[in-house]
C-alpha cells in the first residue's frame, strides 16, 4: 500500500462514517494513517481497497488497522471457487479396451518377470532393430541380439550418433556386450 491509498482509505472512511471523521482529521490522523502504511504496506492497493469496501459494508462503526489487516489476510487467503469443466460422454467400451491391454501388459511383464531376462525371445525385439543388428554383426545369435536389444534399439533411433558424433558399436568376445565408442574428430597439428 503507498502513502496516496492511504489518503484514498482515510477520505473513504471519513465519508462513510461522519460521526467519527473528527478522529481522521488535522494532527489526529498523521498516526492513523502511519499505523496503515506500517502494517498494511506490504499489501497491494488494489486489496486494500477491495477489504475496506467490504468492512464498510459489514461494520457500522470506524474500524481499527488491525481490524482492516485481519480482514486484508482473510481476502488474500480466500479460495476461489472452482467450477469444474464440463465432461465429455465417456465411451465404456473404449475404456474396457484400453483396460484389457493394459491388463494383457501387466500379465506379460508378470510372466517375464518370473522367468528372468531369459523370458525375451528374438519375437519380442522389433523387426527392424534385428534387421539393423544383423546388418552390423551379421553372424551375432538370437541370445545376444535380444540381450543387446537396447543398445541396438538407441543406436538405430539416433543414427549411430552420440551428441553428433559418430560411433562406433563393439562386441566384445568374452562377453557378447555391445558397447558404443564415439569417434572424435582429430584436429590436424
Amino acid at each position: 500500500m503507498t502513502a496516496e491509498t492511504a489518503r484514498q482509505v482515510l477520505m473513504i472512511l471519513r465519508g462513510n462514517y461522519p460521526n467519527d471523521a473528527w478522529k481522521l482529521e488535522g494532527e489526529r490522523a498523521k498516526p492513523f494513517v502511519g499505523a496503515m502504511l506500517q502494517q498494511l504496506g506490504r499489501y497491494p492497493d488494489r486489496v486494500v481497497l477491495r477489504a475496506v469496501g467490504a468492512i464498510i459494508e459489514d461494520v457500522e462503526t470506524l474500524p481499527s488497522v488491525p481490524m482492516r489487516k485481519k480482514r486484508i489476510k482473510a481476502e488474500i487467503n480466500k479460495v476461489p471457487e472452482f467450477n469444474a469443466l464440463p465432461q465429455r460422454e465417456i465411451n465404456e467400451a473404449g475404456r474396457e479396451k484400453v483396460r484389457d491391454i493394459i491388463k494383457a501388459h501387466k500379465q506379460r511383464h508378470k510372466e517375464r518377470k518370473e522367468g528372468s531376462q531369459a523370458a525375451f525371445n528374438i519375437e519380442d525385439v522389433r523387426p527392424a532393430v534385428v534387421a539393423y543388428a544383423r546388418e552390423l554383426f551379421p553372424s551375432i545369435s538370437d541370445a545376444n541380439l535380444v540381450r543387446n536389444r537396447d543398445v541396438f534399439a538407441w543406436m538405430k533411433r539416433d543414427g549411430q550418433q552420440v551428441d553428433g558424433y559418430p560411433c562406433r558399436l563393439m562386441m566384445s568376445k568374452l562377453t557378447g556386450l555391445v558397447d558404443p565408442f564415439l569417434q572424435y574428430p582429430f584436429k590436424k597439428r
